[in-house]
């Protein structure tokens, strides 16, 4: 990417990458209007609509609409914690968790308030707020 370096596989990636850095959002859910930078993200969006969640568990009934979903369910089969704090050493089995106690070791808060410009590490206490 000329803009901020990152390495995409192709030119279809980076074409969809650059519109990150342009707020274009290109692909229009037909249903709801929703929009997206990248057809995936608009091909993922559409399983909420259609309820189809094609990422079985082969050991319980559980099903997931996407692949990482189902990757980070099978760790509850296992007492994996494969996501380690290199700051603190706490051990995690879910990268959004992991993601977030990071977060608070550098006091970074992703989530921001339009109106009065407050920061939240979760996106459920910005909706809270």
């Amino acid at each position: 990417c000329p803009v901020c370096g990152k390495e995409l596989k192709d030119k279809q990636r980076l074409k969809e990458h650059m519109y990150s850095h342009t707020g274009e959002k290109p692909y229009v859910c037909a249903t709801c209007s929703k929009r997206f930078t990248c057809h995936t993200g608009l091909k993922r969006h559409l399983l909420l609509h259609t309820g189809e969640r094609p990422f079985h568990c082969s050991i319980c009934d559980n099903s997931f609409r996407q692949k990482r979903h189902l990757k980070e369910h099978m760790l509850r089969h296992s007492d994996a914690k494969p996501y380690r704090c290199e700051t603190c050493g706490q051990q995690f089995r879910h990268s959004t968790a992991y993601r977030n106690h990071r977060y608070q070791h550098t006091n970074h808060r992703p989530w921001l308030c339009k109106l009065c410009g407050a920061g939240f590490i979760k996106k459920i206490n910005i909706r809270r707020h």
